[in-house]
């Protein structure tokens, strides 16, 4: 499935280092995890001055990467641009290298429409301690992988 972004937002893999820095407070205010951020690893979506979405991926060993730090304005959800942004930051990669995300459960039909499916076994070992930290919080995560 191709989605396309509405014309009226902007879709960016060149971030400022102010944007960097706001994106870097929401995540803050989000509890969204920010080990290490990497301004290049960011696409982020504006609506006119302001940053309404953004995501990235993580290096998690060679050629794996895991879809993290993944943020829609919630004035903004609903209109499919999360699904946006993961397909722009995956549609190179698909190739050469495994992606995985760690989502939580009730997340996981959105994901399987970007072409992920979940998976049990061969999870990398970064991952397995999302796992962990997540059932220390009594969060439902599972981990999927890009088919």
């Amino acid at each position: 499935m191709k989605i396309s972004l509405p014309t009226w937002l902007q879709l960016d893999k060149k971030i400022s280092l102010k944007e960097y820095q706001q994106m870097k407070i929401l995540m803050k205010q989000h509890d969204i995890w920010r080990y290490k951020l990497k301004q290049k690893d960011f696409y982020r979506v504006r609506d006119k001055d302001q940053i309404i979405a953004f995501g990235r991926l993580h290096e998690i060993w060679e050629h794996q990467l895991e879809l993290w730090s993944v943020w829609v304005h919630k004035k903004y959800r609903g209109r499919k641009i999360w699904l946006f942004i993961c397909q722009e930051l995956i549609k190179d990669k698909k190739a050469e290298n495994e992606v995985f995300l760690a989502t939580r459960n009730i997340l996981r039909l959105y994901y399987q429409k970007l072409w992920f499916k979940i998976i049990k076994k061969d999870i990398p070992i970064k991952l397995q301690y999302t796992i962990k930290r997540a059932i220390k919080e009594w969060i439902e995560f599972i981990i999927m992988k890009l088919k």
